[in-house]
């Protein structure tokens, strides 16, 4: 199931759960979600990526839109 959280719904969440950062590195080293992985918007390949994840995935990004693109293709 896709579908867009906020960071405060995110943080209510019980177990372990895999927080991609998909900004560009330079954004990332600025800041973000503890623990989160940074996994720029260019690398993305979503079937290597889905094959490899196991439990829910989150992307991040600045607005919200472009991880809401790309978990309609593929990402949870």
């Amino acid at each position: 199931m896709n579908r867009e959280i906020t960071i405060e719904e995110l943080e209510r969440l019980p177990g372990v759960r895999h927080v991609y950062d998909i900004r560009s590195r330079e954004h990332f080293e600025k800041g973000t979600y503890p623990g989160a992985e940074n996994l720029p918007f260019g690398d993305w390949d979503p079937r290597e990526f889905a094959a490899s994840a196991n439990g829910s995935v989150y992307l991040l990004c600045h607005t919200g839109q472009l991880s809401t693109d790309l978990a309609g293709g593929g990402a949870e």
